[in-house]
């Protein structure tokens, strides 16, 4: 007979060999599904208390006073702003019940979403509150952007925070017999193409869920009851919801005030946490009671099964929990510790197979590249990241300008970056996440060097990312990288693959006579800019020395 105590032994145990999957597992779910809202608050808190700023609150203040004597416009009608319309909607709801602080982050695109967020204490309605700010002037209704934005969270909980949520809880069962789980899991409903199925049982849950609350002790029950659906599906994807609901009510039939205990077990462990600014619960706490729980599901579906409840026969997978010496010998298991651990959960022998990584790509990213083909790739990348630049200062200010060290509409960091991680990528490709981090590290290095040099030899900086959260020296910042590896990861895997398709349906002469052209004119510009005349001025640089200088020169002649 299973007890919390006997469950969080067990759950040490997962915890020791996958420690750091699970952190970053609960981590991602917290952000991307929303499940964890208590680790979602903490890394917010956490943020804003980097480098707190008490003078932007009374800037703003004041910019509002003065715009309302400028404009004669009655007090009344400034009471409000529309971030201040949607959080009190929301605090209304039980979504936030807090003051939320500001952050101190005061440039770029990824600063005005996140104070946006602080502002209406949602991701979603943050994000349209700055897409209302940033692109319609505010124009946009509160009241349209809190439908819009309720629209949005439906359909991003339903066909995605759930499948995510189950998708964790699959990783989690793996954790309880297997050495390695990996993070892919993750995309475990995705995987087996089973999306429609489980979004549907899981939107039934919360709706049931929500009806039940309104009962108050029916709710908490319920809650009890439906407690095991997603580690049932995260077992079975094709279990009809019927079915799912009906096997989770067997499975907690009778332990309900058990589990209860079995939650409550952890409120020591949540005050605990409270005097660590809530690190513990990202560290610990979380990743703790998910691997409890996952052995929790093991006895209950053991005891379920030796029982022959109702609808045990849809707990059919036989690995799940499955001791290493009865998994047959062509099963590709690595290798088996002391502690009878199998490595890793034998994927082939899964009841539904799953959609290989590269089937689901649908491109061909492991490709050798020609010389010829590179040269196009640079000058695509760099061109590319020319509008991306010019793109987000005509959000930020309204205005456009060419951005970048030369005078031609390309970026050659950009391309060189593009270049070097097709070249040194190619290798890792296979692991996604490995590879999402080495690009990080790539650009960071590229961009870092490149701000470096212009900085020494041309005394001029044309980008400055002093203000923002974790930047090195004002050259590179934690929110540049981020995007770098997204944006790298999207061209090894797809944007390359893609061009390089297209470049190849282009007749050979036509390639070679306009690669011959594009380098002609990037060295012609290079050479011009580099020794008479860079590319400067407002929108372009940041404390351009060279500015400094043109206004010095211009005042010594107004002198004169």
């Amino acid at each position: 007979m299973w007890t919390p105590k006997s469950l969080k032994r067990s759950a040490k145990s997962s915890i020791h060999f996958n420690y750091l999957r699970m952190v970053a597992m609960c981590i991602v779910i917290a952000f991307f599904a929303g499940e964890a809202d208590d680790m979602l608050s903490i890394v917010r808190m956490n943020m804003w208390s980097v480098n707190p700023n008490a003078v932007v609150e009374s800037q703003l203040q004041d910019t509002k006073e003065e715009a309302k004597k400028e404009h004669m416009v009655p007090e009344r009608f400034h009471e409000k702003t529309n971030s201040q319309i949607v959080r009190e909607f929301l605090i209304q709801l039980g979504y936030e019940g807090e003051e939320t602080p500001q952050s101190a982050a005061t440039k770029g695109v990824f600063a005005g979403i996140f104070n946006s967020i602080t502002e209406t204490g949602s991701v979603t309605f943050g994000i349209l509150n700055m897409v209302n700010q940033a692109l319609f002037r505010d124009s946009i209704g509160a009241y349209f952007i809190i439908i819009l934005g309720g629209i949005i969270n439906v359909l991003y909980r339903t066909l995605v925070g759930n499948i995510l949520v189950v998708g964790k809880n699959r990783f989690f069962l793996e954790t309880v017999t297997y050495e390695h789980a990996p993070l892919t899991r993750v995309l475990f409903v995705y995987k087996v193409k089973r999306t429609k199925k489980t979004a549907f049982t899981m939107l039934m849950k919360n709706v049931f869920q929500t009806l039940w609350m309104f009962t108050i002790v029916g709710g908490i029950i319920k809650y009890y009851s439906y407690y095991m659906i997603p580690y049932i599906i995260a077992e079975n994807p094709d279990l009809p919801w019927k079915e799912v609901f009906r096997l989770s009510k067997q499975m907690t039939k009778g332990k309900k005030w058990k589990i209860f205990l079995f939650d409550l077990s952890f409120l020591g462990w949540e005050i605990l946490s409270l005097l660590t600014a809530r690190l513990l619960s990202v560290f610990l706490v979380v990743p703790y009671r998910n691997a409890a729980k996952a052995e929790l599901y093991r006895q209950l579906r053991e005891e379920t099964i030796r029982m022959k409840r109702p609808g045990y026969r849809g707990l059919n997978d036989r690995y799940l929990f499955c001791e290493p010496e009865t998994i047959p010998e062509e099963t590709p298991i690595n290798k088996i510790d002391d502690e009878l651990r199998m490595v890793e959960y034998p994927t082939r022998l899964f009841t539904i197979p799953e959609t290989e990584w590269r089937d689901w790509i649908k491109t061909d990213y492991d490709r050798s590249y020609r010389p010829l083909s590179y040269v196009l790739l640079f000058f695509a990348f760099a061109m590319i990241g020319w509008f991306w630049e010019v793109a987000l200062h005509i959000i930020q200010t309204g205005e456009i300008v060419n951005r970048g060290v030369l005078y031609g509409p390309w970026l050659p960091i950009y391309g060189f970056g593009g270049v070097l991680i097709l070249l040194l990528m190619r290798r890792f490709a296979n692991r996604p996440i490995l590879t999402f981090f080495l690009i990080i590290i790539v650009c960071g290095v590229l961009e870092y060097a490149t701000a470096w040099v212009l900085e020494t030899f041309l005394k001029t900086k044309w980008w400055d990312y002093s203000g923002f959260f974790l930047n090195l020296h004002g050259r590179i910042c934690a929110e540049g990288l981020f995007v770098f590896g997204i944006g790298g990861c999207a061209i090894l895997y797809v944007g390359a693959p893609i061009l390089d398709e297209l470049f190849q349906r282009v007749p050979r002469k036509i390639r070679m006579v306009t690669a011959i052209v594009l380098v002609t004119c990037f060295l012609t510009d290079t050479a011009y800019s580099l020794l008479c005349q860079p590319n400067t001025g407002e929108g372009v640089t940041e404390g351009s020395a060279v500015q400094e200088e043109k206004i010095e020169t211009v005042i010594h002649i107004t002198e004169i």
